[in-house]
């Protein structure tokens, strides 16, 4: 697979390079683990390109699938790109919920999912259970490969 790793204030951050085509949860899944796997990162920008038409319609349900597997799997997912050909009441209220979130956002360029990343809202929770590997913050020192 091919992306860019950035790091962020001591986070990894992919960014998916390659030319490739999610149609559906499991695809979506395959990407999840394979980010996983390759950079150990937990954040991912992706380009609209990236998603199906069927996923900017709500009525398939593949947003809301594709989303509750980055929420089961503790990924933050990042879409970047004009979505303004998209103007149904459903659509803007999904992403305006979903940008209020800490999970997933709808952003026009990368800067701005770094910062959603690293908003407030968008602080990664720590996957780290252990109680004394967390910093003041809460933030996991342990070094773990999804703890960080």
């Amino acid at each position: 697979m091919k992306y860019t790793e950035i790091t962020h204030n001591g986070e990894k951050i992919v960014i998916v390079d390659e030319d490739m085509q999610i149609t559906d949860e499991q695809t979506a899944l395959d990407l999840m683990m394979s980010v996983a796997w390759l950079s150990e990162a937990q954040r991912i920008v992706l380009r609209k390109e990236h998603l199906s038409e069927d996923f900017f319609d709500l009525s398939t349900k593949l947003a809301g699938g594709i989303l509750q597997k980055a929420v089961n799997y503790k990924v933050k997912l990042a879409v970047v790109g004009d979505f303004s050909s998209y103007t149904s009441k459903a659509w803007k209220d999904f992403v305006r919920e979903c940008n209020a979130g800490q999970d997933f956002c709808f952003v026009e360029n990368i800067e701005q999912a770094i910062t959603f990343f690293w908003s407030t809202q968008g602080r990664p929770r720590s996957l780290c259970r252990a109680s004394d590997c967390a910093d003041d913050e809460g933030a996991p020192n342990c070094g773990r490969a999804f703890g960080r």
